[in-house]
C-alpha cells in the first residue's frame, strides 16, 4: 500500500517529462515556429487552468494549421480541422488575439500571406 503513492508520483513525472519533450518539438516545415511555440504554451496554460489534457483544448494538428494559415477571425478558425463552433466560441478570441499580435509583430498582412502560401 505504501508503494502506490510513489508509483503514482513516478507516473506523473514520466508523463510531465514526456509532455515537456513533446512540447519542445517543432517540426522543421513549420512556417511560423515562433507562433507555433506560443500556441503550444497557450494550450498548456489553458489545459492547466481547466484541469484537462492538452488534446482536449486543441489538437497539435490544429495548432500547426493555425500557425500555417494565421487566421484572424472566427470564419478562418472554422476552416481548421478540429475547430468547430464550440471551440471557436470557447477559445477563438484568445487564438485570434495571439495570431493578430504575431502578424503585427512580423508585419504580415493578408496580401503577404496569400503570396507566401498559395
Amino acid at each position: 500500500a505504501s508503494l502506490r503513492p510513489k508509483a503514482d508520483a513516478d507516473i506523473f513525472f514520466l508523463k510531465a517529462g514526456a509532455e515537456e519533450n513533446k512540447k519542445a518539438y517543432i517540426p522543421a516545415d513549420t512556417t511560423h515556429p515562433e507562433l507555433y511555440k506560443t500556441l503550444l504554451q497557450w494550450r498548456e496554460e489553458m489545459a492547466q487552468a481547466n484541469g484537462t489534457d492538452l488534446y482536449e483544448i486543441l489538437s497539435t494538428r490544429a495548432l500547426l494549421e493555425i500557425s500555417q494559415t494565421l487566421p484572424v477571425d472566427a470564419a478562418g478558425l472554422k476552416e481548421i480541422k478540429g475547430l468547430g463552433n464550440v471551440k471557436v466560441r470557447q477559445f477563438g478570441s484568445a487564438i485570434t488575439g495571439l495570431v493578430i499580435s504575431y502578424r503585427k509583430k512580423h508585419q504580415i498582412n493578408a496580401e503577404a500571406l496569400a503570396f507566401t502560401n498559395p
